[in-house]
């Protein structure tokens, strides 16, 4: 009965916080998507190659960079696949994750960088005999072939390919068969855009449209649908730049795409000038968060697997090409994603003080309120843990869960109901956030509650003798246990001390102290254990991880990089005195 009860309160609240619109596109998707493959497959399409348009954009690559593709053996999400006759496109043996893989022909730009370096022929062939192979199946409906998202990115992969073989004179014309299924799967797209999941979706499904019909010389529908991703992007990109879904991964997914767009759309337009507008200020948050070019907080859904390509180099060089314009840039004073960050000559704090997410939209979320990630001397010390897979497994549930990021669970209470791959139940309201300025530190300060059991507020603290102390205050009817998590980068070890705990890092020392109300925890109340970080897709890393467990209603933590040897904090004052004699004093009510 419980189990029951739980399944509808999570329905209602999953229904509750979706749009009505999303239920009904995703109702009647159903029927439109197998209808509309049926019209664009009786309907009949000649493409003028003498009308083309070839451009190339930055492309992700997978695995898949030795000559192994040349017998059809594929390499996706650390998953090594060899098809002994033709490729099954919807491979049973494989997950849907995979197959979306094979699916997207990334691999089209792995056998372009293996052609620069060994020179051979029959890997551009392959690849063309790749695409033939996929028309040739693609006579019969497949919900996995066909899926818009799958279409958005396959149809780039193509164009830019073929693209490439045409500059390079490796063949005189794009065939007839490729040109007209591009010409089918766009048709197919415009009827089936991802309005029901809306977000990083929605977007590639717009910007495909815009440059293939760009690639197709229909000019006046490019400037179409740069206005409906503009209308897109008024609800997806936050006041201070960050996309709304809270992943910096997909932050940088959708800035590149924007990129891509202006890199080869270079209209005189106001729907053009709108777009770069857009650019602009989530190019500014992205410099804000980011820790070098290529390596970020690893908030939400986000790790390096889906960045790698786009990042670096190749985003500086675009960025460059129409974002050199000062009045372009939007200073926003206010962080609408609650993502903060404090740095000065050797700290870095990251912190996200804020909801989840768009409530309507949380299927890349993470329960990571108040999660924060620590650099010292560009050292990673405290980081995020990533995510491993979107398949619904074991160690999906776990990179998702409160336990998994650098923040306080209250009584084994999930900060939100997160099930399934990519759902959300319940999820906490009341949020405040507050940043205040003082002699002698700086505060971060953010609050919410969880349904009428309690309310937590996590205060960051960052002092003058570069002392971060993070101390949480939960308020609650009854008295609950509390375990705060810490989760070091790979590299760090750890050493324990009768008052204090060490942190080592390469050349870096720096040391941790265990507070509560009142008193010092004894290594009793700390539990070292091994946990999983998840850079990449399908990459565990072990490293070392602690949990700390109290049952007052205020604890928390001081990270210093000198040693303290007093440490006095009664709920309302914290005293540090330290090994050269120096004192602070904090207002800690």
């Amino acid at each position: 009965m419980k189990r029951k009860l739980k399944t509808l309160e999570r329905y209602f609240y999953f229904f509750f916080h979706t749009k009505k619109v999303q239920i009904f596109r995703r109702f009647v998707s159903l029927f439109l998507r197998p209808l509309s493959y049926i019209f664009i497959q009786n309907s009949k399409y000649r493409v003028e190659n003498n009308k083309i348009n070839y451009f190339q954009i930055t492309l992700n690559d997978s695995v898949n960079q030795t000559t192994d593709i040349l017998n059809n053996q594929f390499t996706f999400l650390n998953n090594n696949f060899s098809f002994k006759n033709d490729v099954e496109w919807a491979n049973n043996e494989q997950s849907s994750l995979w197959n979306f893989h094979l699916n997207y022909f990334d691999y089209l730009n792995d056998l372009i960088i293996l052609y620069k370096t060994k020179q051979q022929e029959d890997l551009l062939l392959k690849g063309q005999s790749l695409v033939q192979e996929w028309i040739n199946c693609s006579n019969r409906y497949n919900n996995v072939m066909w899926a818009p998202y799958t279409i958005s990115l396959r149809l780039l992969n193509w164009i830019s390919f073929y693209s490439y073989l045409i500059e390079y004179k490796h063949i005189d014309s794009v065939p007839q068969t490729v040109l007209v299924s591009i010409r089918k799967q766009v048709r197919y797209l415009k009827m089936n855009l991802e309005h029901d999941v809306r977000g990083n979706h929605l977007f590639e499904n717009l910007k495909t449209i815009i440059l293939s019909e760009y690639f197709l010389d229909n000019i006046g529908l490019v400037n179409k649908y740069i206005k409906k991703i503009n209308r897109a992007l008024k609800k997806q990109v936050l006041m201070d730049g960050c996309h709304f879904e809270k992943s910096i991964s997909y932050h940088i997914i959708v800035l590149n795409g924007i990129l891509d767009v202006l890199s080869i759309i270079d209209f005189n337009l106001d729907s053009v000038y709108t777009l770069k507008k857009y650019a602009s200020i989530m190019l500014e948050f992205y410099n804000r968060i980011r820790y070098t070019d290529v390596d970020y907080p690893l908030f939400n859904d986000s790790n390096y697997t889906m960045t790698d390509k786009i990042t670096g180099n190749v985003f500086k060089t675009k960025s460059n090409l129409m974002l050199n314009e000062s009045h372009l840039i939007v200073k926003r004073l206010k962080s609408a994603s609650n993502y903060f960050v404090y740095h000065n000559q050797r700290l870095r704090l990251t912190m996200d003080l804020g909801n989840l997410g768009s409530n309507y939209l949380l299927a890349h979320s993470h329960n990571d309120i108040f999660n924060f990630e620590l650099l010292v001397d560009n050292q990673k010390v405290i980081t995020d843990t990533g995510v491993f897979e979107y398949e619904n497994s074991n160690l999906r549930h776990y990179s998702r869960s409160t336990l998994a990021h650098n923040t306080l669970q209250v009584n084994g209470f999930e900060q939100s109901d997160i099930w399934s791959s990519f759902r959300n139940g319940y999820r906490p309201t009341r949020f405040i956030t507050n940043i205040e300025e003082k002699k002698n530190y700086k505060l971060f300060k953010g609050k919410y509650k969880y349904k009428n059991k309690y309310t937590h507020e996590r205060s960051f603290y960052i002092t003058t003798n570069n002392t971060i102390v993070i101390l949480d205050n939960v308020t609650s009817k009854k008295k609950y246990s509390l375990n705060s998590h810490l989760h070091f980068a790979p590299e760090v070890k750890i050493v324990f001390h009768e008052d204090n705990i060490e942190v080592h890092s390469h050349t870096l020392k720096l040391y941790l102290y265990v507070i509560d109300q009142g008193n010092y925890l004894d290594n009793e109340n700390i539990t070292v254990f091994n946990s999983n970080y998840f850079p990449y897709f399908g990459t565990e890393i072990k490293r070392k991880s602690l949990v700390i467990n109290s049952k007052s209603r205020k604890m928390g933590y001081v990270i210093s990089l000198a040693k303290i040897i007093d440490i006095n904090y009664d709920g309302m004052q914290l005293s540090l005195k330290y090994e050269n004699g120096k004192y602070e004093d904090l207002e800690t009510l």
